[in-house]
């Protein structure tokens, strides 16, 4: 799970990276999308609780960046 150094750094979880490594165009989405976004996808998926809820992110995250945007817990947060 990462810190709030990682966050900050913007080092982005293995298990999303390897999401985001399993669809090219996903990778390249997000690593454009602005950089208050790419710090809050981290954020909101290292502070779910359950391991569920940890993959429902990660995969809304990988979905939304294939559309080219951000997910909707960014917005709402």
């Amino acid at each position: 799970m990462p810190g709030a150094d990682d966050i900050e750094a913007m080092i982005v979880p293995i298990d999303l990276a390897a999401a985001l490594a399993a669809d090219p165009l996903a990778e390249r989405n997000f690593a454009a999308l602005p950089d208050a976004v790419r710090k809050m996808v981290p954020y909101r998926i290292s502070k779910a609780t359950r391991a569920e809820t940890r993959v429902a992110r990660i995969t809304e995250a990988v979905a939304t960046a294939v559309e080219n945007r951000a997910p909707v817990w960014v917005h709402a947060a």
